[in-house]
C-alpha cells in the first residue's frame, strides 16, 4: 500500500474514532520535518487527547488550535501551580502491585510512577505550572530529595516550594500557603483524599491507578480557563 493510501485511512480511523470528544478540532494530512507523511489532529486548549502515537506506519502528531495565543495569555500572569500529594497520585495500588510491595512506605527510590510522572508532565507541558509540593513526604525528606527523585524519573517541571507542615487539614496548609505567598496564580489541587475549602480547583485523584489523562484533562481546563475568559 501506497503511504498516502494508508495515511488517508488512518485519517479516517481517527476521524471516525475521536471526532465526538470534547477536545476535537480536526483533522488533516501534512508532512512532518522529517518528510514523512502523518496525520495531524487540531486539539481544542484546555484538552490533552488520548491518540495513538503511530498506526500501522502512519504517524499521529497533534498540537493546539489556537496554542500561540494561549500561551501568550498564560505568559500575562503567574504561572500556575500545582499543589502535588504523592501517593495515590504519583504511585497507586496498581503499581504497588506490580513492585510486589504492599505498604505505601516505599524506598524513596521506588515513591514514583515513571508512568504517573509523564501523566504530570503533560499538565506541565501545557500550561507552564509550577509544583509545590503537598504530600505528607515532605515530612520525610527534604524538598531537595524530593526534587531530586522526581528529576531522576522524568519530570520536566520545576518544584518551587513546599506546604507548610502544620497539624491541620490539607486544605488549610495550601490556604496559608497561598495566602503567604500573595499569589494569584491560578492552581490545582492533586490529591487522592478529599481537600476541603478548594473548590473546582480540587482534582481527586483515585488510590487504585493514581493520575489518569481525564485527571490531566480536567487539570488542564481549570489552569487554563482564565486566559480564554
Amino acid at each position: 500500500m501506497r503511504a498516502i493510501d494508508e495515511a488517508r485511512r488512518v485519517k479516517s480511523k481517527i476521524i471516525a474514532a475521536f471526532e465526538t470528544r470534547p477536545w476535537w478540532g480536526g483533522a488533516g494530512l501534512r508532512r512532518g520535518a522529517d518528510g514523512r507523511l502523518e496525520v495531524f489532529v487540531a486539539v481544542r486548549p484546555g484538552f490533552l487527547p488520548e491518540l495513538p502515537a503511530q498506526v500501522g506506519n502512519t504517524r499521529v502528531v497533534w498540537e493546539y488550535r489556537g496554542v500561540v495565543r494561549l500561551r501568550a495569555a498564560l505568559s500575562q500572569g503567574p504561572r500556575p501551580i500545582i499543589f502535588l500529594d504523592f501517593d495515590g497520585v504519583l504511585n497507586s495500588r496498581a503499581y504497588l502491585r506490580r513492585l510486589g510491595i504492599w505498604t505505601r512506605l516505599l524506598p524513596l527510590k521506588r515513591l514514583f510512577d515513571q508512568k504517573s510522572v509523564a501523566m504530570l508532565n503533560q499538565i506541565v507541558a501545557a500550561t507552564g505550572a509550577q509544583v509545590v509540593i503537598s504530600s505528607w513526604w515532605r515530612r520525610k525528606h527534604s524538598l531537595r530529595e524530593l526534587t531530586h527523585e522526581l528529576k531522576r524519573m522524568g519530570f520536566i517541571g520545576e518544584v518551587i516550594g513546599a506546604t507548610p507542615v502544620l497539624n491541620a487539614e490539607r486544605g488549610r496548609e495550601i490556604t496559608l500557603y497561598l495566602l503567604a505567598s500573595r499569589t494569584r496564580a491560578p492552581y490545582v489541587i492533586l490529591d487522592d483524599n478529599l481537600v476541603e475549602g478548594h473548590d473546582t480547583h480540587f482534582i481527586q485523584t483515585g488510590k487504585d491507578h493514581g493520575l489518569e489523562q481525564h485527571h490531566v484533562n480536567g487539570a488542564i481546563f481549570e489552569l487554563t480557563k482564565g486566559a480564554w475568559r
